[in-house]
């Protein structure tokens, strides 16, 4: 296999990562978030359509994915500077993924917008540690850290009209 297909299959792999992990939180707590979600109260006004949520976290944890691969890359790996900011992105991403099941699956709405505040503070420190090593990695974090700092505000929102 030459190097760039080798780097292809890397690249892949990083985005499937967290691809699938998404995928696999959303199918185990699938079941529990109806009829719940559509009998708490939201601002109708501008509470996005279901139907938006999974073509974005695609998005994202594509942009986290490769992010995390052009780090690696160009960070030497695990033996260089990228050492750091992906055990940071591997933590980032276990608070992500955990974050679905207490909203959905538990509905422990305050905890979520505690939790999801965690994430978004953790996403700016891992993008501006990503950023130090490659300017794109940095720049993919951008869409992530605006998507989430939205759900953080509508999750908070969630809380203050459902206590």
């Amino acid at each position: 296999m030459g190097l760039c297909q080798n780097k292809i299959v890397q690249i892949l792999i990083a985005c499937l990562i967290s691809l699938i992990g998404g995928w696999i939180v959303s199918m185990t707590t699938m079941g529990e978030k109806e009829p719940w979600y559509s009998t708490i109260v939201k601002r109708p006004s501008w509470n996005p359509p279901d139907w938006i949520f999974a073509p974005m976290w695609s998005f994202l944890y594509i942009c986290m994915g490769y992010a995390s691969f052009r780090v690696y890359d160009e960070g030497d790996g695990f033996s260089g500077r990228a050492r750091n900011p992906i055990i940071l992105y591997i933590i980032h991403l276990i608070i992500n993924l955990s974050w679905t099941p207490v909203f959905f699956y538990y509905h422990l709405i305050g905890a979520a917008t505690i939790h999801i505040i965690i994430l978004w503070v953790i996403i700016i420190i891992n993008g501006l540690l990503f950023y130090r090593i490659d300017k794109v990695a940095g720049i993919l974090f951008i869409p992530y850290a605006a998507w989430v700092t939205f759900a953080s505000y509508l999750c908070f929102t969630i809380w203050r009209l459902n206590s």
